[in-house]
């Protein structure tokens, strides 16, 4: 589901982001994501959280359908070190160490990945 989009979409309708950037440098990201929908700049967009989201009225189940209304922050950062043992990490990284490492997520960059 990751590794295909960016080689396959046409560039207009595809715009790749870290989580990390949105919640590090919220502006440019933000300037990014709306220039790249050919959309004006808002302040508002910065102030998210005090404004109500449709999402909020009918969910579906949506699994960020909560935290959607929060500020951004940077809370959840580096969380899977904390929430996965060392031997969980290395796996999923012998799975998707190539996406990890086009992305810049590797924990070790120097693992070797399997084809």
């Amino acid at each position: 589901m990751v590794s295909r989009p960016h080689r396959v979409a046409p560039p207009d309708r595809y715009l790749e982001l870290r989580y990390e950037d949105l919640v590090s440098r919220p502006r440019p990201t933000l300037t990014q994501i709306l220039d790249h929908l050919g959309l004006p700049w808002d302040e508002a967009v910065l102030r998210h959280a005090e404004y109500q989201h449709a999402l909020f009225d009918h969910p579906y189940g949506h699994p960020a359908a909560e935290s959607a209304g929060k500020p951004l922050h940077s809370g959840r950062l580096g969380r899977h070190a904390e929430d996965l043992t060392r031997a969980q990490i290395a796996e999923f990284e012998r799975i998707a160490g190539s996406e990890l490492a086009r992305l810049g997520y590797l924990s070790a960059p120097t693992l070797t990945v399997e084809a």
